[in-house]
This record gives C-alpha cells, sequence and structure tokens, in this order.
C-alpha cells in the first residue's frame, strides 16, 4: 500500500523553510519530541507521521496502519498518539519561527495596526478541546503572533507579543482588565468592542455609569465620549482611564438586533433578518404559533492539538508564510 501524499511529498522545500534536516532535528531533540530512535527512526519521519495526520487528514489508525504498509514505521494508534503528544512543543516552536522570520515587529509606530481573534479546535465526541489565538498585522497583510492553549485560557490581549505604539484591536471577548492593562504597560494603545456587561465602569467619582441614559444621550446627540474608569468588584485592582465611545447602530442593523433578540438568533446570521413564517392551523386563516428558531452551532472541527500545530506549520512553510509582502 502507498504512502498519502503528504507523507511521500518532497520535504525539500520545506525542511530548507525550517532551517535544513540537521536544525530541525536539532529542534526536535530541544523541545523533547524526538529522543532515540526506535520505531520512528528519526525526526523527519515524526514530521512525516504528523503530516499524514495533521494536513492529510488521516485518523490516528489509518494513519498508522498506512505507516507500516508503506515501510515508514511500524507503530500502533496509541503509540502514534503519545508521540504526536510529546511533538506539540515542537511543531509550535516551528509555527512561532516561521512567523518570525516574517520581517520586522509589526509596522512602525501608530501605523501598526493588528487584530487578535482566536478560535476554538475540538476534537471528535468529548475530545479535548483548544483554542488558536492569531494576530493579524493589517498594515502588511500577514499573521505575526499565534498560539495554541486549552480552553481553560481565554481571550486575553495580553497572550500574544504586543510592541509598542501598535493599535490592538479586539472584539467584545477581549475586555479583560488585568490583560488591557498589562498591554497599555507594554505600550500598545487598545481598541475593543463592549457590551453593557463586559466591564464593571464608573465614572471619575467612583458611580457605576447609567448606560440607559447614555445610550438615550447618545441617540439624540449622535454619538457619546466620554473618559471613564475600569474597576473590579470585590478584587484589589487600581482603577484604570479608558475612553468610552457609544455610536448608535444604523436603522437597519438595529431593526436586525430587534428582530434577533425576538426570536432568539444571531444578529449576523442571515435568518435573522426576516420574521418568520407564522404557523397556521389548516382549518383557519389566522396564526396559531409564532415559531422560536435558533441558530445552528457550526459543525465541530476534527482536529487534535497536534494535527492543529502541524496543519499550521505546513501552511507557514509550505506558502511562504514567513516572506513579507
Amino acid at each position: 500500500m502507498d504512502l498519502p501524499a503528504p507523507a511521500l511529498a518532497d520535504l525539500d522545500d520545506i525542511l530548507t523553510r525550517l532551517g535544513g534536516e540537521e536544525a530541525l532535528v536539532a529542534s526536535a531533540y530541544a523541545h523533547g519530541a524526538f529522543s532515540r530512535a526506535r520505531e520512528v527512526k528519526t525526526a523527519i519521519d515524526l514530521l512525516r507521521l504528523a503530516r499524514m495526520y495533521g494536513p492529510g487528514g488521516l485518523s490516528l489508525r489509518t494513519a498508522a496502519a498506512l505507516a507500516a504498509e508503506g515501510g515508514l514505521c511500524g507503530i500502533s494508534d496509541v503509540a502514534l498518539l503519545k508521540r504526536l503528544r510529546r511533538a506539540v512543543d515542537w511543531l509550535e516552536a516551528l509555527c512561532a519561527e516561521q512567523l518570525s522570520l516574517a520581517g520586522a515587529p509589526p509596522g512602525d509606530g501608530l501605523d501598526a495596526i493588528t487584530f487578535v481573534d482566536a478560535c476554538v479546535i475540538q476534537s471528535p465526541g468529548t475530545g479535548t478541546d483548544c483554542r488558536l489565538h492569531l494576530q493579524w498585522d493589517v498594515t502588511q497583510q500577514r499573521s505575526v503572533a499565534a498560539r495554541i492553549t486549552t480552553t481553560k485560557l481565554g481571550e486575553r490581549l495580553d497572550l500574544l507579543s504586543s510592541t509598542a505604539l501598535c493599535i490592538l484591536i479586539g472584539d467584545r471577548g477581549y475586555p479583560q482588565p488585568d490583560g488591557r492593562r498589562n498591554t497599555l504597560d507594554a505600550g500598545a494603545e487598545v481598541l475593543v468592542r463592549l457590551s453593557w456587561n463586559s466591564l464593571s465602569l464608573t465614572n471619575h467619582d467612583g458611580q457605576p455609569l447609567d448606560w440607559l441614559e447614555l445610550c438615550a444621550r447618545a441617540h439624540r446627540a449622535g454619538d457619546v465620549d466620554l473618559p471613564v474608569l475600569v474597576c473590579k468588584a470585590h478584587r484589589r485592582f487600581e482603577p484604570t482611564p479608558i475612553r468610552l465611545v457609544l455610536i448608535p447602530k444604523p436603522a437597519e442593523a438595529a431593526a436586525s438586533a430587534r428582530q434577533a433578540a425576538r426570536f432568539g438568533v444571531s444578529p449576523t446570521a442571515v435568518i435573522a433578518w426576516a420574521a418568520p413564517a407564522p404557523i397556521r392551523s389548516p382549518v383557519t386563516t389566522r396564526p396559531v404559533a409564532m415559531p422560536i428558531r435558533t441558530a445552528s452551532r457550526c459543525g465541530r472541527i476534527a482536529s487534535m492539538v497536534a494535527k492543529a500545530a502541524c496543519t499550521a506549520l505546513v501552511a507557514c512553510a509550505s506558502s511562504g508564510f514567513g516572506q513579507t509582502k
């Protein structure tokens, strides 16, 4: 039986981008991914196995069987899983190295605009969940940092490196007091989207904000821009100042949000823009019930930590990820 394309593909280009075979072997030893030659003879063979399981899309059992049939190594699916788990730090380090080769740090001065976001990677069934954190430099149109963690570690602004004087932009999952403070202490500027309960905000007199009054003022004036303080209830935390800006949604977006709140779906979902047809009785023309809809969750991504790391590594090395545009 022949090995699949990810294992048989010429690795010369990828090895060159990763620093050559000698550097790759040294890196595998340094990160504990490879200690001695047993069934898996070399670190290059381990990388081939990871490519079969990651971008190759094979299950552990199929990858092990094909490796044995193709003469790569004789290893069980359980042994392969243990090998890949030990290789996680190595694969992540190789990804980080490729990202660091992208050139100079993101942008220069306040012209550097960086997006941060994260997504969940989940294995089938009851497997271990992971979270992929990514930082994207808008000015240079490239990724500049990435990290894979467990889901116990949430979205934080200070999780990935940020340079001084850059503008870091995050969604409403990132207004976290400690992460924001650490990022500001590093010299970066922060722009995040808030909901009314994302942070504990007060005015300079220490009084909680009246969100209803602020929203009414923003509706009348078109926007509200005021300095406030970020506090932490029941914890020792020195209040830090931020600038709060409220801008009303356009009429169409506001109508969509109200419709979504009524029927229980995301306002960004396509089905949130139109009211569902009422349920009618076959003997009357009057509605007898209104359906309540829920937006279906996206399908789970079938991937383990090593699979995600290896897939990201191959994407970095194969597509010239470390080259600036």
